[in-house]
């Protein structure tokens, strides 16, 4: 395995449907892999906009099964064809009314290696996600992939050193790269991430060792508004 691995990081703005945001982020990945990408990241709950600047009951539609949902599925079977790594951040249900912040880690074959749930969930005003996810359970796994050790944090959790982040902690657990997907909003976001960015995907290579991760992690940061 190489030292370096070449990594892609999407942000887009909300298209207005989950299904069109899905295919835009299909379109991602495919542009990424023609660039030579063997991991790629989405955003902080990729296929709906972030709704929790507001507390209303009909996102929790939003929710699927993982890995049995259709968008786990769909994409374990994209992450195959382009022999790609996939960090998905998701709505999940666990079963009705047990929901989390969620993302699944996929290999390049398309296997389903495993979640990482969002542990750390604030609620303040534009942040409702109290309202919205149960705090992980799940601990901070490290998962194999074909690029390497991959941890994931996701937004906020970026603020507590528990999982051993290499920006929140000095003394890194054993993940060769530290993913962590983010979606906010402005003005209530202040300097938790960066302002909305238009749709793109970007790649980069960096060296297979969570302490030169440090260096990029931030760019991350998504902002999606709700409208």
């Amino acid at each position: 395995m190489s030292d370096v691995v070449r990594a892609a990081l999407v942000q887009t703005a909300w298209t207005g449907d989950k299904a069109s945001m899905i295919d835009l982020h299909e379109h991602h990945a495919r542009a990424a892999a023609s660039q030579g990408a063997q991991v790629i990241c989405f955003q902080e709950l990729f296929y709906g906009p972030y709704f929790c600047q507001v507390q209303d009951a009909t996102f929790y539609d939003y929710a699927e099964f993982v890995p049995e949902g259709p968008t786990t599925q769909r994409f374990m079977a994209l992450a195959a064809e382009l022999n790609m790594v996939m960090i998905l951040p998701v709505y999940e249900m666990e079963q009705e009314g047990v929901l989390y912040n969620t993302a699944a880690v996929i290999d390049a074959d398309g296997t389903y290696l495993g979640k990482y749930r969002k542990t750390h969930i604030p609620q303040v005003s534009g942040f409702w996600e109290k309202f919205y996810f149960r705090p992980g359970n799940l601990g901070f796994p490290i998962f194999d992939t074909a690029v390497g050790r991959i941890g994931v944090y996701i937004c906020y959790d970026r603020h507590f050193p528990k999982g051993g982040a290499p920006w929140a902690s000095p003394a890194p657990r054993s993940s060769s790269i530290l993913r962590r997907p983010v979606a906010a909003c402005r003005p209530t976001s202040g300097n938790w991430s960066s302002p909305p960015q238009p749709s793109r995907t970007s790649t980069s290579s960096v060296p297979s060792t969570a302490s030169a991760w440090k260096n990029s992690a931030r760019t991350t940061s998504t902002a999606r508004a709700t409208s």
